[in-house]
């Protein structure tokens, strides 16, 4: 266990080779970049989690992990959670680096940008879970409480193939993942749920200020925005940049003061790469002669499928992390 250390860069532990965590704990660490652990080295420094927590640190920027300057982080298990940052990236904060998220959790982090992860570099979310993370709303400052989350910041790319970003809270904008400035998000697949925004409750695609383009989020394949909410406008989707919807499912969606499910400001732009001639997208083309009431229905029993689903997933993962604990 590493825990109750102090430093300016990496709290608990600075790699600059290669780390391999398998369980343990790396708890309650301080730090300006980097609370729980630093990952950063011009010659590529190498680090894959398989198990154990990385929990309860803080840092300014990238409460339980720092990942940068050629890093290169795999998540396979384990968890980093309860971490708090001052600034950005309550759970990972990843930029000039390489972060993959294949199993594990990033939960409960706070931040008031990026509360599970603030990225500028690439990243690839191909399983696991990015759930329960708030970015905060101190003010109405800026992009204060912006990417519950994850936050895709300028000129990045991420990519999501398969896993759940789901449960996720922002003060103000971006519920799920906030697509920031000239960021790339390429969704392949996978499941954003249950997050919420006052703006933008799964996804909020950002425009640059300074004339720099827009950003762009190609959705495709088995990709879905699904249960999100917002107080206004885009409970599943609010568009400032490119959104771009070639496949997958958007539905069952909701705002709380009677907002467009998909919004797309002024400045916005969507398109969608489908000659279907009414807005149930995903319903079959030769389902079109069903009734409003069997349209009803179908999102109801799918909505109450994926709301178990969701819970004994998450029941079981509480479960094993309080008979580790135990133990």
């Amino acid at each position: 266990k590493l825990m109750n250390n102090s430093a300016a860069y990496g709290g608990g532990l600075w790699n600059n080779y290669n780390f391999y965590m398998y369980g343990g704990e790396i708890c309650y660490n301080d730090a300006t970049y980097g609370g729980g652990l630093w990952n950063a080295n011009s010659g590529d420094a190498q680090m894959i989690i398989y198990g154990g927590r990385i929990y309860h640190n803080k840092a300014t920027y990238g409460a339980g992990v720092w990942n940068n300057d050629n890093g290169n982080i795999e998540m396979q298990g384990g968890e980093i959670s309860e971490n708090v940052a001052g600034k950005c990236g309550g759970g990972v904060w990843n930029q000039g680096a390489k972060f993959d998220l294949e199993g594990g959790y990033i939960y409960e982090n706070l931040a008031q940008y990026g509360g599970g992860v603030w990225t500028q570099s690439t990243m690839h979310i191909n399983g696991g879970f990015v759930v329960a993370n708030v970015a905060s709303r101190l003010t109405n400052e800026g992009d204060l409480g912006c990417g519950g989350g994850v936050w895709n910041n300028d000129k990045a790319l991420l990519r999501m193939s398969a896993g759940e970003v789901s449960g996720n809270t922002a003060g103000q904008r971006g519920g799920g993942v906030y697509n920031n400035d000239t960021a790339n998000f390429e969704f392949e697949g996978g499941l954003i749920a249950g997050n919420f925004a006052d703006y933008g409750g799964g996804i909020y695609v950002q425009r640059s200020e300074d004339g720099k383009g827009p950003g762009t989020v190609r959705m495709y394949n088995d990709a879905t925005i699904s249960g999100n909410g917002s107080e206004k406008d885009g409970s599943a989707v609010y568009i400032k940049g490119v959104f771009e919807k070639v496949g997958g499912k958007i539905w069952n969606n909701t705002s709380v003061e009677g907002g467009m499910e998909i919004f797309t400001d002024t400045e916005g732009v969507f398109n969608e790469s489908t000659s279907l001639p009414t807005r149930f997208i995903d319903v079959p083309s030769d389902a079109y002669f069903l009734k409003p009431v069997f349209q009803i229905l179908y999102s109801l029993i799918s909505s109450l499928i994926f709301s178990v689903s969701s819970f004994i997933s998450l029941s079981i993962k509480h479960l094993t992390c309080a008979l580790v604990a135990s133990s």
